[in-house]
C-alpha cells in the first residue's frame, strides 16, 4: 500500500464526513415526524465528535487537509435521508478507515483510529435501529456506495470450494490469478462481500473449485459445504473482540451475540475464526 493511496484515503475521509453534515441536518428536522428525533439527535451529535477525530487523525497520520467540499444533493424525505446517510457512511469506512487501519503503526496513531472507528460503528448501529423502526430497507441495492455499479448476473459457482485466508498484499484480483479462475466466478462465489475492492487481512475468501488452482498454502484448504451467515474472520496476534467490531463497524454486544461458540470473549487465540453479521458495514 502505497503512501499516496493512505493520503488519499485521508482525504476521502474527511470530505465525505464534511460532505454528509446537511444530509444529517435535514434528518434531524424531519425525524420528529417519525418518533426518531431521540436517534438522530445522538447521531448528529456524535458527528460533531468524528469531525473532531477527522483532523486529529489527519494530523497523526501526517496528512495536509486539501480536500475540496462536494456539493450533495439533500433528500426531501426521511427515508431517503437514511439511506443516503447509510451509503456514505459505508463508502467512508470501506474506502477510508480499512484502508489506513493497517497502515496505523504507532500508539497516537491507533488511539484515534480506535475512537474515530468506534463513533463510526455507534453511528452504524444507530441508523439501523432507526431504519427497524420506520421500515427503511438498507440492505440489497440500497446498500451499495453511490458510483458502485451493479454486478451482471453469473452463473452460480461450482459447489464445491476451497477456503483462502486474505494474505498482505492480497487482492480480489490477485487471488483470482493465483487459483487460476475468472475474477468475476470469485466475486459471485462471494456474495457476503459487499466491496470486492476492499478485503482485509485475516479474512475467508471463498474459491471455487472445478477450474485449474494453484495451492499457495495447504494449511487453509480445506472442504465445506455451506456458507457461514455473514463474513468469516480468522483472529490475528493482538486482536480483541472490541477491536474486531470496531473494524467492522458493528456494537461489540452484537458481535458477541453473533458468536456463541466463543465462550469468553475476552480470551481469543490467533487463529480462530470469528463470524460477523451481514449487517457490518466495513468489510463487504
Amino acid at each position: 500500500m502505497t503512501e499516496s493511496t493512505v493520503h488519499e484515503a485521508c482525504r476521502l475521509i474527511v470530505s465525505t464526513e464534511r460532505q454528509i453534515v446537511p444530509v444529517l441536518e435535514r434528518c434531524y428536522e424531519l425525524a420528529g415526524r417519525h418518533d426518531c428525533l431521540e436517534e438522530v439527535d445522538e447521531l448528529v451529535s456524535i458527528h460533531r465528535h468524528v469531525l473532531d477525530d477527522c483532523h486529529e487523525l489527519m494530523a497523526v497520520m501526517g496528512v495536509e487537509d486539501t480536500s475540496a467540499l462536494v456539493d450533495i444533493t439533500i433528500p426531501d424525505d426521511f427515508g431517503t435521508c437514511i439511506i443516503v446517510i447509510h451509503r456514505h457512511f459505508v463508502r467512508v469506512i470501506d474506502d477510508g478507515y480499512i484502508i489506513i487501519d493497517p497502515r496505523a503503526s504507532d500508539p497516537g496513531q491507533k488511539s484515534v483510529l480506535e475512537r474515530v472507528t468506534g463513533r463510526k460503528a455507534e453511528q452504524m448501529r444507530l441508523l439501523r435501529r432507526i431504519a427497524e423502526k420506520c421500515g427503511i430497507s438498507l440492505s440489497g441495492a440500497d446498500d451499495r456506495p453511490p458510483g458502485r455499479p451493479d454486478r451482471p448476473e453469473m452463473p452460480e459457482p461450482p459447489k464445491e470450494r476451497t477456503e483462502y485466508v486474505v494474505q498482505q498484499g492480497d487482492t480480489m484480483f490477485s487471488i483470482a490469478r493465483k487459483f487460476g479462475i475468472p475474477l468475476e466466478v470469485l466475486i459471485r462465489a462471494n456474495p457476503q462481500i459487499r466491496n470486492p475492492d476492499m478485503i482485509m487481512v485475516g479474512e475467508i475468501i471463498i474459491v471455487p473449485r472445478g477450474h485449474r488452482e494453484h495451492h499457495p498454502d495447504r494449511r487453509h484448504d480445506h472442504r465445506y459445504d455451506h456458507h457461514e451467515p455473514g463474513r468469516r474472520y480468522v483472529v490475528q496476534q493482538g486482536d480483541t473482540m472490541f477491536l474486531i467490531a470496531q473494524r467492522f463497524a458493528i456494537s461489540l454486544s452484537e458481535l458477541i451475540a453473533f458468536n456463541p461458540q466463543i465462550q469468553d470473549p475476552n480470551v481469543l487465540v490467533p487463529g480462530q475464526i470469528v463470524h460477523i453479521p451481514k449487517s457490518g458495514g466495513a468489510l463487504g
